[in-house]
């Protein structure tokens, strides 16, 4: 396959698909070679903020339960912002929006430690999560759309392998430049920045998304219908992700780990993450999604259940984290790509950010759930209430409650 074939025409705006816009494999390369990088510096960036804001916060003698309800507040602009996304795309462009989302996050993270009140970190948060909604809906629909069906199972796969790889390098960087100063926030702003260079380098490969109009597209309501387990699978991944990604990390603390001990939590689960989402994203390009989909949550619940079991002896605590990782994680990979084959390329600005949505409800439920679950049996609230998650997950997959029409049973569905 050389070309991609033209998508409907939008208009002019930077970034938008043209009147027979199509891209020669060259292009699609570096478009997908440029969003993929992003990717690792993206997760790089919260690998660096999101555990560092957690510990700070726990220093300060925080609640639980508030560190959680501050650690959603990024998912509750996202879940805010995510239906106007497709409208802002078709009104400034593919490419335009991005830097959109660039410019209202790098400035948030740089006012962090200059505002050190857990007040002043819930409106941050929140300006974080606006530009990240941009960000996140833009790139993801841009990566699905390079992707072709035959191999979308590994790109989604390398996708969610290299955001596990940039999360996991940032806890050992907050170790190294310190945790409750500004170098840390000033790396994170940078590292965000420099994606917006790369971004300009591969512009010319944007104009292959396609955004529809508001009347040519269908509703929310019935693209959740068409896909209702792509969406359901967002929110679990949501709950599960966020909730383990804010709290993990104190759990291990007041489990009796030292600090260093506890950030490593986080890098072992999302190493777990990284070394298997290619294995299941070529999986998924193989056999059943829905099979391969219960067979995560499985692995999922039983890892969970286990976490109790073996946070004081290392020799166990790290393989449970992985497995746990990677089937957590595998999830979301999981998502993304019945979510690529369940819509035509028109569809896929707005069946992502619904997607998004979805997965913001999930982590904001979580994050907060978390923090009040182990508010309520401290420590282990936590792994309760993610084992939780997973059961609800099974249940309706293995039932097919979530099923709607028939996707995710072979490679193409």
């Amino acid at each position: 396959m050389t070309e991609i074939p033209p998508q409907e025409p939008t208009g002019a705006p930077l970034g938008r698909t043209a009147p027979g816009a199509s891209l020669s494999a060259g292009e699609r390369h570096r478009g997908i070679a440029v969003v993929l990088t992003n990717v690792f510096l993206t997760g790089m960036t919260f690998g660096l903020v999101v555990p560092m804001l957690s510990v700070m916060l726990e220093r300060d003698g925080v609640p639980a339960s508030i560190i959680g309800l501050n650690g959603s507040m990024a998912m509750i602009a996202i879940f805010i912002v995510g239906p106007f996304v497709p409208r802002i795309v078709t009104r400034i462009g593919v490419v335009a929006t991005l830097y959109l989302g660039i410019l209202l996050v790098v400035p948030a993270f740089l006012l962090f430690p200059v505002f050190r009140s857990v007040e002043a970190w819930f409106v941050l948060r929140f300006v974080v999560g606006l530009g990240i909604s941009l960000y996140w809906v833009v790139s993801i629909t841009w990566l699905n759309t390079l992707a072709g069906e035959k191999t979308r199972g590994r790109v989604m796969g390398l996708n969610t392998a290299l955001w596990g790889l940039g999360y996991a390098t940032g806890p050992p960087l907050v170790s190294i430049l310190g945790i409750a100063t500004f170098l840390p926030f000033a790396v994170s702003g940078g590292l965000l920045a420099a994606s917006g260079v790369l971004i300009f380098f591969a512009r010319d490969a944007a104009r292959v998304v396609s955004i529809p109009s508001a009347e040519g597209a269908r509703n929310f309501r019935r693209l959740f219908l068409v896909a209702p387990l792509v969406m359901g699978t967002a929110v679990i991944t949501g709950f599960v992700e966020t909730g383990a990604g804010a709290m993990l990390p104190v759990y291990g603390l007041r489990s009796g780990l030292d600090q260093s001990g506890a950030l490593l939590m986080i890098s072992a689960m999302t190493i777990g993450g990284i070394a298997m989402q290619l294995p299941i994203g070529w999986l998924a390009d193989r056999v059943s999604r829905r099979h391969l989909l219960i067979a995560l949550a499985v692995a999922g619940l039983a890892m969970t259940g286990a976490l109790p079991f073996t946070v004081h002896t290392s020799a166990l605590l790290w393989p449970v984290l992985f497995i746990w990782g990677s089937a957590a994680i595998g999830l979301y990979t999981l998502g993304l790509t019945l979510l690529g084959e369940s819509f035509p390329p028109v569809e896929l600005a707005k069946a992502h950010a619904m997607f998004v949505m979805f997965f913001s409800v999930g982590s904001v439920a979580g994050s907060s759930g978390a923090g009040g679950a182990m508010s309520l049996w401290d420590p282990h609230g936590l792994p309760v209430i993610l084992a939780l998650a997973f059961v609800i997950l099974l249940f309706f997959a293995a039932r097919g409650a979530l099923g709607g029409r028939s996707i995710g049973t072979g490679r193409k569905g």
